[in-house]
């Protein structure tokens, strides 16, 4: 997310803060008792309860922007502590940024302990969450987004002086059996 330069020297701000709209707190390594709290009304969110609890492994601690959109927050017991989730338009784009690893909260094998584990089909919560952010940054543009297959997604980004291509490689594992496809 832009937070190192290309020495790996740790910025003060992001580089893409205009498109985040937050800037960087403090790392932070408080894991248990964390949780992510969903809030709001945004496509995102569509169908899911405002206040649905989330696990979290990891997150970032950021301060948002005066002007960001906050659709979900890092708590840690029953007190705010950073943006879980922000959304932004910009220009004609759309941006959704994660300072948390809800991938890794999705993919908890099951048996793990603390969190509620969804044994067949991961936690579906999340799969909606992904699979509407998906629909959402895509917009008009024609993106199918599928239900039951392999979960583990590498993203690549392609671009010249007219366009800007996200490639998202779903890579299908034996350990990871359910998930999302986009096509």
């Amino acid at each position: 997310t832009s937070a190192f330069d290309e020495m790996g020297q740790k910025r003060d701000e992001f580089a893409l803060k205009e498109l985040l709209k937050c800037r960087p707190k403090e790392t932070d390594d408080r894991v248990a008792d964390t949780y992510i709290s969903l809030r709001g009304n945004h496509p995102i969110l569509d169908g899911i309860e405002s206040g649905t609890l989330l696990p979290n492994v990891s997150h970032v601690i950021v301060e948002p922007e005066q002007d960001a959109r906050v659709v979900a927050d890092v708590l840690y017991g029953s007190s705010t502590i950073s943006p879980g989730i922000i959304v932004n338009e910009y220009g004609r784009g759309r941006v959704v940024y994660m300072p948390v690893m809800l991938e890794r909260s999705y993919a908890i094998p099951p048996g793990a302990k603390g969190v509620e584990v969804y044994l067949y089909d991961r936690n579906p919560v999340i799969r909606r969450l992904f699979k509407q952010a998906v629909a959402w940054l895509a917009g008009d543009i024609a993106v199918k987004v599928e239900d039951e297959c392999g979960f583990w997604i590498v993203p690549s980004v392609s671009k010249n002086k007219s366009k800007m291509v996200l490639h998202i490689l779903n890579m299908v594992t034996i350990n990871y059996d359910k998930g999302f496809a986009i096509r």
